[in-house]
């Protein structure tokens, strides 16, 4: 499985594939994150969760992920 990692403004971004049945992994890591949602809001105080950002925005790129890679369909009995 062939490895390619791009890092930008610093989000690193890892893919590995494709694998079996064209599978991907991609593995994104955004420095000095906490433990929020990149790009969103949150709602605890950082010295709870750590930083928030605005480097990414994580439900974005989730989506765009998922929409070349569809679920099959499901068999109907």
């Amino acid at each position: 499985m062939a490895a390619q990692t791009n890092e930008t403004n610093g989000v690193r971004i890892e893919t590995f594939g494709p694998g079996r049945d064209k599978a991907e992994i991609v593995f994104v890591t955004v420095a000095d994150q906490g433990h929020t949602w990149a790009g969103g809001q949150s709602l605890l105080p950082e010295s709870w969760v750590g930083k928030r950002t605005d480097k990414l925005n994580a439900t974005d790129y989730i989506w765009n992920f998922f929409k070349p890679h569809p679920a099959p369909a499901k068999e109907t009995n």
